[in-house]
């Protein structure tokens, strides 16, 4: 928790519930995350990057790409 909390921020661990559960004769972490309000960047080494699910996949978004995701996503309501 504290890796997500310095890497995404504190205002969005509410979002995210870690939880073990056994499967298979095994111990896994499920992390559960909820949709948030606002968006949410990742530092990677003091830099911010967006990244958005498409599909089964995760795409890194550009600035202007992230700028007509987060109008369409967060302020189009």
């Amino acid at each position: 928790m504290n890796l997500v909390n310095e890497r995404i921020g504190p205002q969005h661990m509410m979002y995210i519930h870690p939880r073990f559960e056994d499967m298979q004769e095994r111990r896994v972490l499920v992390v559960e995350c909820w949709p948030a309000r606002s968006p949410a960047c990742l530092k990677d080494n003091n830099i911010e990057k967006f990244f958005i699910r498409t599909g089964a996949s995760t795409t890194e978004l550009s600035l202007s790409q992230m700028q007509d995701f987060v109008k369409q996503r967060f302020l189009s309501h």
